[in-house]
């Protein structure tokens, strides 16, 4: 009657000694422990012109600059320009604004991508501001720090709550265009003209290489001790 008895003690002692299979929920990648979230938010400027403004002062111009620049970094969509109308200052908000869409243009963006709107401000107001506007994407990732289970002393074969999370906070700080987490950026289209160049001297037989001066060679043997 004893060796079912001692038949089960050994088959408990020995299970105790295995190593548990880790689950699915165990086994979690780095970016879905702690995943970067990546919302769409509004970056935007306010102007507010004088009744006898007819320009942007030097201080707005330098606001529309720098707006410009983050709009070819991170921007979505149009930018959208909105005026005041009925106000005091409405008859200069109008020449302030042409005044913006030529120095957004100047800043090296097309036309199309400039839009304006307008809305009802107070008619006893001179200083309805201008707001110019446009949508970006901006990344954050969950806090760190999570300490609930003791690392000091454990047999299981996992990460520590906080594996990699301070690595993706990282990511999500660095990053300069957060939509890039979301998907790949578009491909520009193909220079077909001169692929069509290159393309009709190799049919003429003619050296379609880059040619090389004086000047590349000597870098070159300045580099190599030639």
């Amino acid at each position: 009657m004893k060796t079912p008895l001692l038949i089960l003690l050994a088959g408990v002692a020995a299970s105790a000694c295995t190593p548990r299979f880790n689950t699915s929920a165990d086994t979690l990648s780095v970016e879905k422990m702690h995943p970067i979230a990546v919302d769409r938010t509004v970056y935007d400027v306010v102007i507010t012109p004088a009744p006898a403004d007819f320009a942007l002062s030097a201080g707005d111009a330098a606001q529309v600059d720098a707006l410009a620049s983050a709009f070819r970094a991170r921007g979505v969509g149009p930018i959208t320009i909105t005026a005041p109308q009925g106000s005091l200052n409405d008859r200069a908000a109008v020449r302030v604004v042409a005044d913006i869409r030529d120095r957004l243009h100047a800043d090296g963006l097309p036309w199309s991508t400039i839009r304006g709107a307008s809305y009802r401000a107070d008619a006893k107001s001179d200083e309805a501001p201008i707001y110019i506007s446009f949508a970006t994407y901006v990344a954050t990732s969950a806090p760190c720090g999570a300490w609930s289970r003791d690392e000091s002393l454990t047999f299981a074969n996992l990460n520590p709550a906080n594996f990699g999370c301070s690595a993706q906070a990282n990511l999500a700080a660095m990053v300069e265009n957060p939509a890039d987490l979301l998907g790949p950026r578009g491909v520009d289209p193909a220079d077909l003209g001169r692929r069509e160049t290159v393309l009709e001297g190799y049919r003429e037989g003619e050296i379609t290489s880059t040619q090389r001066d004086s000047q590349t060679i000597a870098g070159t043997n300045d580099v190599f001790g030639e």
